[in-house]
């Protein structure tokens, strides 16, 4: 042990004067060091608060910039749809008004040559043409690239700035049409600016050509101008944002610039805040830290002079304190605020084993640290920073730490803070101590574990469980049994008496105190008798519990409470669905026994399962073969017998009659097997069918077809001899007819001849009547030979390349002094989407025409006539063509339309009698058409007039294979 002596005194008084004068200074030079600091970290905080808001609304205007551009893009899309679908009905007016947008000012639409098409009104100077603009001459050159171009701003009429927006066009094939563009006011880009009302801030859109689309507040003109390089340099080589600070190029105000592109756009949204704006705070805060800076160091000398009067009154009470702690038990070290140390003890050395010329006053703390880490105080590492730094300053909490020496010994190293930025610190040893509570952790541990082990397995159980001691008091209860025996919190605890328990489920009607079962129960914990006696109760939410009690060899039992409320549930379904399955199989019977048709069900090995009377009344069947058991072709043999020439179909063999039902019900792959006709000894037809089911057995089915055979045979024999008689007609008409021309050409060319003789003038026009009524009944003749060819399937098309807008051309030519000679309106629409050439039968389709019009015409007194054509679809093998005859005639009753296709049909007999003809006309163009793969259809009101509809396919030219420029073929009737 060292003597108090050991315990020295610290520096000179006249050293720590000249130490303190120096930290003096050296804490001025501090002070302003961190006023510089401060305000630099103030300039560049409030720069970089500049940065973040040039960025932040950078990108919201980047975002509402995209999101108008998309909304453009939608509108330019929604244009080309529609001009894709009726080029010719596209309206620019209809397609804005859907959605009207104000800031839109024009638009257009451009042809593939960059030449305008159709516009809202003047776009340009030369308003045929707009290949100037970059955006045109963008899309032009590569015109297979969908994207939406913006180009460069322009002067509008009214004093306005606009930037134009276009967007390729395409037809059905996806082809490039042409170009749709609008022109919209670069105001709207800026309206966000103005809804800020951000001061001394500037917005820009500009491309990545470098010029501007929009700024706010605007220069002079924004037209023309273009902003420095230094701008989209990086844009250019693939960044999306970056910030620079720099000079405006149309103000000269110093700016914290942010720019964002757009996103898919070659587009750069930039934003710059002034300079003086943004730093403005920064030197307010400059100036107030220089003023606290100043009072600051007044204060520290001021402090210094009263510090210095209080060292000399320390010096004296130095020693008196260094007496003290000589004599205290623990190690005892005081370290000044310049880390020395000021004051240690004996027991600091003998505890850290430290030399004693190492622990004396004057020392660096980091030199005693350093001696222990070369000694491996520390294994071998460095020392930890709590044995260098003092982790509080004055007024911190004491810091506590544990350290274990290399010798075993552990250690309690406190440090408690002195207000003049000292510490002291104590070690004490804990090492009996730590290792005597360790033990008596680890035990507590093991036993909080097992505890824990113990109630997670007696809770996890499915089943109640509840321990009770031979007091019969309670000693463990889980969740389970709390709930099950419908317990309050008060009694489920360990320590209630069982005697409360029951008395509780008594009272409140859990139990039945007159239960012969729960009786026997309380006698047997009474008595300690009939372990494993148990019993089920109903608790009163219907839920229903098994109470098990099992005696221990200790005087102690264990009581199980299980809720078999599900087992129960799943007895009385069970028993439900057996009752179900009896009524269901009862029902299926009487269904099967009240059946109109015969049933027989056959096992897996083709024995009788289940027969109805039917089917024993239809087989004629005796009771020996009714039975269950009986092989099914023995039924069938019986019944039916060998197969006879008469039958309605094949019969199978005797001996396996269900075979090929069997086999056509799987050939056929449908859930309906296909039936077997058989006629049975008695003269009977019956029908078999056969169907499998899925456990391997078959179910028959006989039905009495008797009388349905009669009735097919009956009509069968009456449509043979309606086809004779129509055929019997036809061949009379066209011999009829055959006959008819030579007599009738020869009346008509001998009326002609006449006519060119010079007659005497009373016989020109009874022979021009001649000519007239022989040319009318001629006409009337090649109708019936058209139909007659027509139905036998013997007419020829002749298919060859035409122009179809000149073929409708031609018959309104032909028709048009007809009509006007009734004075009526003719008018002829011609779709400009109607191909020039395609491949059909151009004269069938003018024989079809002519009719229409001829009976349009006809039937027409006043009103008009219209003749329309368009091409309604269109493929990679041609067109289907719509034509549209309409009239305001006479109409075509209700009752009366459904039979106007047919030959020989008319309205009525009063327009027979009044306007002549046999009804042919629209019988022939059905035909033909339908020969030609058409169709037509009629749309008719009476007294209003009627349209005829008429739905034509015709090839393109490269794909018919005609040589040289013809293709007969038969029509599709005659195969």
């Amino acid at each position: 042990m060292q003597t108090d002596a050991a315990v020295k005194v610290g520096r000179p008084a006249w050293w720590m004067h000249r130490a303190g004068l120096v930290m003096t200074a050296a804490l001025v030079l501090l002070l302003w060091l961190l006023v510089h600091i401060a305000v630099q970290s103030e300039f560049r905080r409030a720069a970089k608060a500049g940065w973040q808001s040039s960025a932040t609304l950078a990108r919201t205007l980047e975002s509402s910039v995209a999101g108008r551009l998309r909304g453009i893009e939608s509108i330019l899309r929604f244009g080309a749809a529609l001009h894709a679908r009726d080029a010719a009905g596209f309206s620019i007016p209809a397609w804005l008004g859907i959605d009207p947008d104000p800031d839109i000012l024009d638009a257009a639409i451009l042809g593939p040559d960059g030449r305008i098409r159709l516009s809202r009104s003047a776009l340009s100077a030369d308003p045929a043409t707009l290949r100037d603009r970059s955006i045109v001459t963008a899309i032009l050159a590569d015109p297979q690239q969908d994207r939406l171009e913006v180009g460069a701003l322009h002067p509008t009429g009214n004093g306005r700035t606009a930037l134009d927006i276009a967007w390729p066009m395409r037809d059905a094939a996806g082809g490039f049409v042409g170009i749709i563009l609008v022109s919209l006011d670069s105001a709207a880009f800026t309206r966000l600016y103005r809804q800020l009302e951000l001061r001394d801030a500037v917005i820009a859109l500009f491309g990545l050509d470098g010029a501007l689309r929009a700024r706010v507040p605007r220069p002079v003109s924004l037209v023309g101008a273009v902003v420095p390089p230094a701008s989209i340099a990086a844009f250019r080589a693939g960044a999306t944002e970056t910030t620079r600070r720099a000079v405006g190029p149309f103000d000269g105000i110093d700016r914290f610039f942010a720019y964002h592109r757009v996103e898919g756009r070659p587009l750069i949204v930039a934003v710059g805040l002034a300079a003086d704006s943004v730093l403005a705070p920064a030197r307010e805060e400059q100036r107030e830290l220089i003023a606290v800076g100043a009072l600051v160091t007044f204060g520290i000398a001021a402090i210094w002079l009263t510090v210095l009067h209080f060292r000399r009154q320390e010096a004296r009470s130095r020693a008196q304190l260094e007496a003290v702690i000589s004599h205290v038990g623990q190690g005892i070290m005081m370290i000044d605020p310049g880390r020395r140390v000021a004051v240690a003890n004996s027991q600091v050395a003998e505890m850290l084993d430290l030399p004693p010329a190492l622990v004396v006053p004057g020392r660096r703390i980091e030199d005693i640290v350093d001696w222990q880490a070369r000694a491996g105080e520390f294994g071998g590492g460095p020392a930890p920073h709590t044995h260098i730094d003092s982790l509080g300053g004055p007024g911190s909490p004491p810091f506590v730490t544990v350290r274990s020496r290399p010798d075993g010994r552990i250690l309690e190293i406190r440090t408690n803070y002195a207000s003049d930025g000292s510490h002291v610190r104590t070690f004490t040893d804990i090492t009996e101590a730590r290792h005597g509570a360790e033990a008596l952790a680890a035990a507590r541990d093991r036993a909080l574990a097992a505890e824990a082990a113990m109630t997670a397995a007696f809770e996890s159980v499915p089943h109640g469980v509840m321990l009770v001691d031979a007091e019969n008091r309670v000693r463990v209860i889980n969740q389970a049994a709390i709930d099950l025996a419908g317990l309050p919190p008060e009694l489920a605890r360990p320590g209630t008496s069982i005697e409360d328990m029951i008395r509780y489920q008594n009272a409140t009607g859990e139990t039945d105190p007159d239960s012969e079962e729960i009786r026997r129960s309380w006698d047997a914990i009474q008595n300690r008798t009939e372990s494993g006696l148990a019993y089920q109760r109903v608790k009163p939410d219907g839920r229903v519990v098994e109470v098990r009690t099992t005696f221990l060899a200790d005087g102690r039992f264990i009581r199980t409470f299980t809720d078999v409320s599900a087992h129960h549930a799943a007895l009385r379904a069970e028993a439900a669905a057996l009752d179900e399955a009896l009524v269901a199989r009862a029902a299926l019977a009487a269904a099967f026994e009240n059946a109109p048709i015969g049933i027989a069900l056959v096992d897996a090995g083709q024995r009788l399962a289940f027969i109805n009377g039917v089917a024993i009344e239809l087989l004629d069947l005796p009771p020996a073969l009714t039975q269950p058991g009986t092989p099914m072709p023995e039924i069938l043999q019986h019944a039916i017998g060998p197969a006879g020439e008469d039958d309605a179909r094949p019969m199978p063999a005797a001996t396996e009659p269900a075979a090929p039902a069997a086999e056509a019900a799987s050939e056929a792959g449908a859930s309906e097997p296909a039936p077997v006709m058989r006629r049975t000894r008695q003269g009977r037809i019956m029908e078999l069918r056969v169907r499998s089911l899925p456990d391997g057995r078959t179910l028959h089915t006989f039905s009495d077809v008797t009388a349905r055979q009669v009735a097919l045979q009956a009509q069968q024999a009456a449509r043979l001899a309606a086809e004779a008689a129509l055929r019997s007609r036809t061949e009379f008409l066209a011999i009829v007819s055959h006959e008819l021309r030579t007599p009738l050409n020869a009346v008509i060319g001998l009326t002609d001849v006449l006519l060119a003789h010079d007659p005497r003038p009373d016989q020109v026009a009874d022979l021009q009547m001649v000519v007239e009524a022989g040319r009318q009944l001629l006409g009337l003749v090649d109708d019936i030979l058209d139909v007659t060819r027509l139905e036998r399937g013997r007419l020829v098309l002749r298919e060859g390349v035409f122009d179809p807008r000149a073929t409708l051309a031609d018959m309104a030519r032909l028709i048009a002094p007809r009509a006007r000679a009734k004075r009526l309106d003719f008018v002829l629409l011609l779709d400009p989407g109607l191909p020039q050439a395609v491949v059909g039968d151009e004269e069938r389709l003018r024989q079809v025409l002519r009719k229409l019009l001829d009976n349009a015409v006809k039937f027409t007194d006043a009103g008009r006539i219209s003749l329309e054509a368009a091409a309604l679809e269109e493929d990679a093998a041609g067109w289907r063509l719509g034509i549209v005859v309409a009239d305001t005639g006479i109409g075509i009753p209700p009752e009366t339309e459904a039979r106007l296709f047919e030959p020989f049909s008319q309205a009525d007999s009063s327009v027979a009698r009044r306007f002549g003809g046999l009804g042919l006309g629209l019988a022939i163009s059905r035909m033909l058409l339908e020969s030609m793969g058409g169709s037509i259809t009629v749309e008719t009101v009476p007294e209003m007039g009627s349209r005829f509809r008429i739905m034509l396919p015709l090839r393109r030219p490269c794909a018919a294979r005609a040589a040289p420029e013809t293709l007969m073929r038969r029509s599709a009737a005659g195969g």
